[in-house]
């Protein structure tokens, strides 16, 4: 071998040797790309498989170290099956969502706000479901109740027709005056009706303890016993007296007869000898008495008392006194002239019926269970007027 061949072959040899230099930062160098795939999740949020060929180039330069990066990335694939769940968004549920009729609404919290407005329209549904509109449909019933409660009754007493006001328990809550005619006591119950709702009432009490209601200084209920009976009485009245059915009547020939009797003997003034009366009152021993009291609401009130303390005849209230006194005279004078007569009411009590002077309301005495007593009653009155002496309060 010349010198030309070794020099030729050496360059050959070093030639070979530098080879392997030049590939091995290749094969170094070719790891570092496969340490990119890490970021290579990237990817993963377009869902799309174009990251798998790069892990096909990492296989090739190292068998063995090239495989462990690429089964690290594996994990960020396996973690892409969560998103699979997003199909669910698609998934046919939601069409089977209506087909439950049982809970509509449960099921639509779990719609995407597309669906919102289904929930509002369910909600709007919902509140005509809530039935309170028929609830005023039973007040115009319990309005009109109140309107066939109670009822106006008639008599015909030797007075003249009156009415009364009767509760549905048959309670007796108003007897009016004796009107000459019927026309003139269904006229009365008019204007007691509106008398009524003006509410003038007040509720007195006398020496005896016996309480009754006076509305509008001129109608006066019946007497009891305690405070908290009339004032219930008065809320009867009330109640009843706006609505209440007015009966029928039509008088017995028995009471046309009596009646008609009663006004063809009516006594009058100019039938009684008052300068006898005077004699007779100025000769009597004083028996009985005419007790005037003041009541507790200010006003003053008569009362006819015999010597063994029975009430005889409880007169209306008077604002002063000396009209009090004008109302002892008048009771006198109808005692003289004597228009008794005695009335048994539709619930079997019997009372004196005393017409007074002219056109002025009669005078009605305290009630009894028999006719006995009530007669004994007017034999009171007509003997202890002439005796009874008047007691004026200091």
């Amino acid at each position: 071998m010349g010198l030309f061949s070794w020099f030729k072959k050496k360059k050959k040899d070093e030639e070979v040797v530098a080879t392997p230099v030049q590939e091995t930062p290749v094969v170094e160098e070719a790891p570092a790309p496969a340490e990119e795939p890490a970021p290579a999740p990237a990817p993963t949020l377009v869902e799309e498989p174009a990251p798998a060929p790069a892990p096909a180039p990492v296989e090739e330069p190292a068998p063995a170290p090239a495989p462990a990066p690429v089964k690290e990335a594996a994990p960020v694939k396996k973690a892409a099956p969560a998103p699979k769940p997003a199909p669910a968004k698609v998934a046919p549920a939601k069409e089977e969502a209506p087909a439950p009729e049982a809970a509509p609404v449960a099921e639509s919290k779990t719609l995407s706000g597309k669906d919102d407005s289904v929930i509002v329209r369910l909600v709007k549904t919902e509140k005509p479901a809530e039935e309170p509109a028929p609830a005023p449909a039973p007040a115009p019933v319990v309005e009109e109740g109140p309107k066939v409660l109670g009822k106006y009754e008639f008599d015909l007493a030797p007075d003249g027709y009156r009415f009364y006001l009767v509760a549905n328990n048959g309670q007796l809550l108003y007897e009016s005056i004796g009107f000459t005619s019927m026309e003139g006591a269904v006229v009365g119950i008019d204007t007691f009706r509106r008398a009524v709702e003006g509410g003038n009432f007040a509720v007195i009490s006398d020496k005896y303890n016996r309480y009754r209601f006076v509305l509008n200084r001129k109608y006066y209920g019946e007497n009891y016993s305690t405070r908290a009976q009339c004032e219930k009485c008065v809320e009867s009245v009330k109640r009843f007296a706006p609505d209440a059915v007015v009966a029928e009547f039509t008088p017995t020939e028995e009471q046309i007869a009596t009646f008609t009797a009663a006004k063809a003997s009516l006594r009058t003034v100019k039938d009684v000898d008052w300068d006898a009366v005077e004699q007779r009152e100025a000769a009597a021993a004083k028996l009985g008495k005419f007790e005037i009291s003041r009541e507790e609401d200010k006003e003053y009130r008569f009362y006819l008392v015999a010597n063994n303390g029975q009430v005889l005849y409880t007169g209306k209230n008077y604002q002063k006194l000396c009209q009090c006194l004008a109302g002892i005279k008048s009771f006198k004078r109808a005692v003289y002239v004597g228009n008794f007569s005695i009335d048994q009411d539709k619930f079997g009590r019997f009372r004196y019926i005393l017409k007074n002077i002219g056109v002025a309301p009669a005078f009605m005495g305290e009630s009894y269970t028999t006719r006995k007593q009530c007669e004994s009653s007017i034999e009171s009155v007509k003997n202890f007027v002439v005796t009874a002496e008047i007691e004026v309060p200091e």
